[in-house]
Order: structure tokens, then sequence, then C-alpha cells
């Protein structure tokens, strides 16, 4: 049985999630696990957790890969960018302005794939599109400039208008996350050492509106994990993704994954290999 709860006290919502297990025979004991148990609250950019949980990459849009095993429970204190308070109102525009010029009043029509997905309406003059109701993504579309019905300028763009970054402005998100490993309420893994140090942490960089770096750090069982990650959005159809990891006691591993996009479908091609210790 999986149990999760949620509620909500002032500023802070708290979260629990556990299991409930009988293996085997009525002979066989009921196994318990508590894997999180925490309160939360949302800042401006950023939240902050307390209490009793699993830590995981929040908030991280390119999660760089690690080689070996994954965190356990820790009793600790965890803090990272967040956008949970960004309304969704508050669309956020094009890195880059597309600027038409129009003799009269007219109307701009936007196309993406040969399908209307913007209209409006513009004065006489140069000026800038509003990018902030088109979709989030890096794509091409077609202006078409609209005068007394007549259709009198075209022009294709680019849309540098990443879905992760909400602003721009704000190029990094992150968590870390610090405490002490901890098997409160649980009886599934009795030979689990509780008390070492539970540390950890990972970022995303956004390098260039196409380009997405990552790293992370982390303390699992007493050894140390790393990993970096690149996310590169060579054109509207063709994208890489790539990792190097390194785990203390494990080894070094690599993946790199590109993924090219036609109107029949996708192609994928992938690689990846370790060198274990």
């Amino acid at each position: 049985y999986d149990l999760q709860a949620t509620s909500s006290m002032g500023q802070w919502t708290q979260t629990f999630n556990g299991q409930l297990a009988k293996l085997g025979g009525t002979e066989n004991p009921l196994y318990h696990a508590v894997h999180d148990l925490y309160s939360q609250t949302e800042l401006d950019s950023k939240f902050l957790r307390l209490g009793y949980f699993t830590p995981s990459y929040i908030g991280i849009s390119r999660q760089p890969r690690s080689l070996g095993a994954g965190p356990d429970t820790a009793l600790g204190v965890m803090v990272g960018s967040s956008e949970a308070l960004v309304s969704p109102s508050d669309k956020h525009t094009a890195l880059y302005p597309i600027y038409l010029t129009a003799n009269r009043e007219a109307v701009a029509e936007v196309y993406r794939n040969d399908v209307l997905i913007n209209s409006q309406a513009v004065r006489a003059g140069l000026q800038s599109l509003d990018t902030s109701v088109w979709p989030t993504g890096i794509y091409e579309v077609g202006v078409r400039l609209v005068e007394d019905g007549q259709v009198t300028t075209r022009s294709q763009e680019l849309v540098y208008k990443p879905g992760q970054w909400r602003n721009p402005d704000q190029p990094l998100r992150y968590n870390a996350y610090v405490g002490r490993d901890s098997s409160l309420l649980n009886n599934w893994d009795a030979d689990k050492k509780d008390g070492s140090l539970a540390v950890g942490g990972a970022l995303n960089y956004l390098l260039h509106p196409r380009l997405v770096g990552g790293v992370s750090a982390r303390r699992v069982q007493e050894t140390m994990q790393y990993g970096t990650s690149l996310d590169w959005t060579a054109s509207e159809r063709a994208t890489l993704f790539a990792n190097l990891y390194q785990s203390d006691g494990q080894g070094t591993g690599v993946d790199v994954q590109g993924l090219y996009h036609y109107k029949a479908g996708t192609l994928n091609l992938s690689h990846s290999r370790s060198w274990l210790d």
C-alpha cells in the first residue's frame, strides 16, 4: 500500500509519503517505510524544506546522471529555486524581439508549421510584436503583415523562448540539501546505518538560449558522486543531450543522445559507455 497525504498550515505545506507491505506468508512481519515527512514553504523564486525526505533534483530541467546507488532518506534541510509563486498570467516574452513596419493600421498573422498560432493588431510605423502569448520553445515562425486585406510583407523569424526559464534574466536553477541519513519509521532495511552526513546539490545554467549546462555533486553511502550535463538545441528539429559522470569507488560513465524530428517521426541516436573501478 502506498500512503500519501498533504496539508497546509499558514504559509507552509506538509507532505507525507509512506508504504506498507506484506511479503510472503502470515508469519512474516508487516514492513513499513516512510519516504517523506516534511514541511515546505515557497519564498520569492525559491523554496525551503525542513524535515524528513528523500533527496531529489527539484526545479532542475536537465538533471545530470550519476553512477551508483541513489540517496537514502535524510533528516535535514533543503533549499532551491522555484517558480511556484509565478502567476500563469505572467507570460514571459521571447529573448529577442521581433520587429515589423506597417504603412498603416494592419494585422500581423503568425504561423508555425503553416498553422496560425496568433494574430494581433499593429499600428503604423516600426514596432515589436507581443510574443508573451506565443508557445514556449525555440522554433521558426512565418510572419505575414495584412494591410487592407492584402498580404504586404512576409518574413521568417526564429523564436527564442526556452520553456524551462520564465525569466531569462535569471539564468540559474539550483537546489541543495544537507542533513543526516535516517531510517525513521522504517523496518524495510534492517542493515541500514543511520547518522552519516547527507549532502548534495545540482544546478542548471542557461549558457545560451539554445544551450543549458548542468553540474551535480552528492554524498551517498559515504561516497561522492559527480555529474555534468549538456542540453543543446541545435535547431528546431535537432537536439543533443550529453552526460559525463563519476563516482568514488564505482567508476566513470558517459552517454550521448541525439534526437532529430522530421515530418514522419523521430530519429534517436544514442551511445553510452562506462569504465568501472
